[in-house]
Formats: structure tokens, C-alpha cells, sequence
């Protein structure tokens, strides 16, 4: 996926994309740092049927790519929704006390995210994690995996 990336950058041009590319390693490390926060949270997921995935922007490939991971290692329901297009259809058919997983670390796609969330949580009475480098909003959920806060859409 980087050398995809690196390609792109040096085809364009763009130099804030080749700075993000050469801080990429960097980043991933410091990601491996949340898996204990992960599995302190595992276990509210265990019995779990179904479960939902929010992201919007890059953090919506993210999210598909967990659907599908969960589907495979869990054979667990896993559903995928960009956070601004759920409002068209699918919010009217939430479940209630479901589990909800919402990706939310991108400073241009934060804010519609986390209003998708905290709209379910109050209307729905959602269990929900938050992914995120942001700890109010990591506040916000029954659970949370804080990143590191270079980890920015």
C-alpha cells in the first residue's frame, strides 16, 4: 500500500504527500502501542450478533477493511456505513444495544462523525467504541482506543 502512495507522490508532485509517506513508518509503529487498549475491550464483543463500522473519508476504507476482518476471523455480522450516507435508510434500522464501532481521526470528516454517534447513542441507546485520536472524543463512548494524535486522516 505505501509503495501505491509513493507512486502517486512522486507522479504529482505533492510534497505534503511525500512527508506524510517518509513519517508513515513512524506512525504504524506507534499504532501497535493500542493493542492492550483493544483487548480490554474484546470482551464486550464476544457475544455480540452484529456490530456496526462508521468512518467517512479514508477512515470509511478503514472501516470497510475491519467489516471484512471481523467478518472472516469472527464470523461475526459485520456491517459498514459511511457516517454521512447512514442517515439515508439505515439509521431507521438500527438495532438497539448493539455494539458500534465509529473511526474518528480526521480533522475534515470528525465532527459529522461524531454527531452520527452521538445521535445514536442518545436516540438508540448505543454501546459504542470510538477510534480516535481525540480524547474528548474518546470520552464520549462506553469504550475507546486513543492513537497516537499524528494518526490524522
Amino acid at each position: 500500500m505505501l509503495w501505491a502512495i509513493g507512486l502517486v507522490a512522486e507522479i504529482s508532485g505533492d510534497a505534503s504527500l511525500k512527508e506524510a509517506l517518509e513519517k508513515a513508518p513512524s506512525v504504524i509503529e506507534k499504532c501497535y502501542e493500542v493493542e492492550e487498549q483493544v483487548r480490554k475491550i474484546l470482551p464486550m464483543y464476544r457475544n455480540a450478533n452484529q456490530v456496526y463500522l462508521y468512518g467517512r473519508g479514508l477512515l470509511n476504507a478503514l472501516a470497510n477493511e475491519a467489516e471484512l476482518k471481523i467478518i472472516e476471523s469472527a464470523y461475526l455480522d459485520a456491517r459498514c456505513y459511511g457516517s454521512s450516507d447512514f442517515y439515508h435508510g439505515p439509521i431507521s434500522m438500527t438495532p438497539r444495544f448493539m455494539p458500534n464501532i465509529f473511526y474518528v481521526a480526521d480533522t475534515l470528516t470528525n465532527q459529522s462523525t461524531m454527531d452520527l454517534h452521538n445521535k445514536l447513542r442518545s436516540e438508540k441507546q448505543l454501546y459504542t467504541t470510538v477510534v480516535t485520536n481525540v480524547k474528548e472524543y474518546a470520552e464520549m463512548a462506553d469504550h475507546s482506543v486513543v492513537l497516537p494524535e499524528e494518526c490524522d486522516g
